[in-house]
């Protein structure tokens, strides 16, 4: 793989990994209110987007500095989206 390649994948994989934990974070914000144990629901739903976004990183990682580099980029970039599309939560 050339760089080209490797810095678009890595973006890929970031883009995707950001759309798990952040989207995944959003659901459970979102369902906190309505789950009989929302302290549950809270922590098991942080210990799953943790283990899971550090997995990915992880094996991102092995292919070089520049594709961890280009993923971590994607995985902000796709925070920044999230917010600018859901919107924050409202406080009551």
């Amino acid at each position: 793989m050339n760089l080209f390649e490797l810095s678009f994948a890595g973006l890929a994989w970031g883009i995707g990994l950001g759309l798990l934990h952040f989207g995944g974070l959003w659901l459970t914000v979102r369902r906190l209110t309505g789950f009989s144990q929302p302290t549950l629901l809270a922590y098991g739903g942080f210990a799953v987007r943790s283990l899971l976004t550090l997995l990915g990183f992880y094996l991102i990682s092995r292919n070089g500095l520049e594709g961890l580099i280009s993923s971590l980029a994607g995985f902000v970039l796709m925070k920044l989206f999230l917010i600018n599309r859901l919107g924050g939560v409202e406080v009551r």
